[in-house]
């Protein structure tokens, strides 16, 4: 089988390469979202009697009109934001967010900035996709943006930057 031209752009997040080094040492894993926990009774059964209710289908792609509402709600009181329901979208994750939102916006040698230190997966991605990641630094232990190195990177086919707040993997 022939692999695609993109194939070769993929590798393995380093928050994997963590896991199996944790792994290895018979360590505790603080690299991810990973939980040794038992899930609570609750949440079986909630699952459970869903399924019995025949709720086992796929939700609609912008999410189930009920957490929407709930999302907009909280929105007002935590934010004081007003939206509608229907200005949510419910993704399965943000790293399925950023790739829907990177696939939906840009095209091969599409320019987007990255603010140094970055998270791998969004380097990866954006590569995977055919876009160019450009960098600006962001220096320990203020991490400030300096406008003049931001300007410089900037170019005619500049088409995005990431701005991932608290910045990962600096906090």
């Amino acid at each position: 089988m022939k692999l695609s031209q993109r194939s070769g752009t993929i590798e393995q997040s380093h928050i994997r390469s963590m896991t199996r080094a944790c792994n290895v040492m018979n360590g505790i894993n603080m690299a991810q979202g990973v939980c040794d926990l038992e899930v609570p009774r609750a949440v079986i059964e909630g699952a459970y009697g869903a399924m019995n209710e025949g709720i086992n289908i796929y939700t609609p792609t912008e999410g189930l009109p009920r957490l929407r509402q709930a999302i907009a709600d909280k929105m007002k009181r935590f934010y004081e934001v007003d939206i509608v329901p229907e200005q949510v979208l419910v993704s399965d994750g943000a790293t399925g967010a950023f790739y829907t939102a990177c696939m939906a916006l840009l095209n091969p040698l599409d320019e987007v900035i990255l603010f140094e230190p970055y998270y791998g997966y969004h380097r990866s991605t954006l590569t995977s996709l055919g876009a160019v990641p450009t960098y600006v630094r962001l220096e320990a232990p203020e991490w400030k943006l300096d406008m003049d190195a931001l300007e410089a990177v900037v170019t005619s086919k500049t088409r995005a930057m990431v701005i991932c707040n608290p910045a990962n993997p600096s906090g």
